[in-house]
């Protein structure tokens, strides 16, 4: 169940405050305007997946952070991310996995087994699916 008064915009907002980051330094780290960033954090525009996953990265947190750890937004993000194309997929999960300084290596790693699972099985899907294609 979603808290009372949460809202992913203000929690974006709260994340760049405590590091003392300005819009400008996220919304360029992002490849954004400072204008979309500032619609993001005020919950004017919404946020597409790859920009919540690039935004975690650059804060620091889980994509689940910043939607609030609530098990129904983690569920609808992995729905979100399941309904992108294959390669457009990969390519949001290899971009969250990169390190943006040395301290986030360790988390940089974990990022990168967890996408290589996600690639994993990916990959078996398509499998399984060519198998039964043969099958038929």
């Amino acid at each position: 169940m979603t808290r009372p008064n949460f809202s992913v915009g203000e929690t974006l907002r709260r994340l760049r405050a405590e590091r003392a980051f300005s819009l400008a330094t996220v919304a360029e780290r992002a490849g954004i305007s400072v204008a979309t960033l500032s619609r993001v954090e005020t919950n004017k525009q919404s946020l597409e997946v790859g920009l919540l996953v690039t935004l975690a990265g650059i804060l620091g947190v889980s994509a689940a952070e910043i939607l609030g750890g609530e098990q129904e937004n983690v569920d609808s993000l992995s729905r979100r991310l399941a309904a992108l194309p294959a390669a457009e997929r990969a390519q949001v999960l290899l971009k969250s996995a990169r390190p943006r300084s040395g301290s986030e290596l360790g988390s940089a790693l974990d990022g990168l087994v967890s996408t290589v699972e996600v690639l994993r099985d990916e990959l078996l899907s398509v499998q399984h699916a060519l198998r039964r294609r043969r099958k038929s």
